[in-house]
């Protein structure tokens, strides 16, 4: 028995969104595929394992200002496997970023004992941001990742304008 593809076609000049036909196996036809995705449910390359966005400073801002009503329908929306597209992972920033209110460090500048770290910055938008989410998830999976190191520690002793992490700096930017 010839098996039969499931063929999704969508062509702007022809005025065709997501036109669906069959074509059994031995028919296909012979057209250039450039542009084309060709999904074969029996081949398995890799598993996605989810979808999600930033919990930045700039969007944890805004959020907080939203009614709870308007919270609540953002959460759904976004975090919720049934009602929204059901995000289930998250990226978060360690330090300030590029959609941060403004540039910090988790340490005082020049602190390469990392004494003076403290995150109490997050707690006020960014912590809660990402609870809130969490509520609304199954299951959130959340990585942090640096802009930058603090200005200090780089070649350029600037967090936005590029630079290098100076040699001086690595095990205390690791352990950091």
């Amino acid at each position: 028995m010839k098996k039969k593809y499931k063929v999704i076609y969508s062509s702007l000049p022809d005025k065709s969104f997501f036109d669906t036909y069959s074509v059994e196996e031995g028919n296909l036809p012979d057209e250039n595929e450039n542009g084309i995705v060709n999904i074969f449910e029996d081949i398995k390359y890799q598993e996605i394992l989810g979808f999600g966005g930033a919990f930045t400073e700039a969007a944890a801002y805004n959020y907080a200002l939203m009614s709870d009503k308007n919270k609540k329908l953002f959460m759904k929306a976004y975090f919720d496997e049934k009602s929204g597209i059901g995000y289930s992972f998250g990226r978060t920033h360690i330090n300030s970023c590029d959609f941060s209110l403004g540039i910090y460090s988790y340490v005082k500048e020049g602190d390469a004992t990392l004494e003076t770290f403290d995150i109490e910055r997050e707690r006020k938008y960014n912590v809660p941001f990402i609870k809130d989410a969490m509520k609304y998830s199954r299951e959130l999976v959340l990585f942090a990742s640096p802009w930058s190191p603090p200005a200090y520690m780089k070649n350029n002793d600037d967090v936005m304008q590029g630079g290098k992490l100076l040699p001086e700096y690595k095990s205390v930017w690791a352990h950091y």
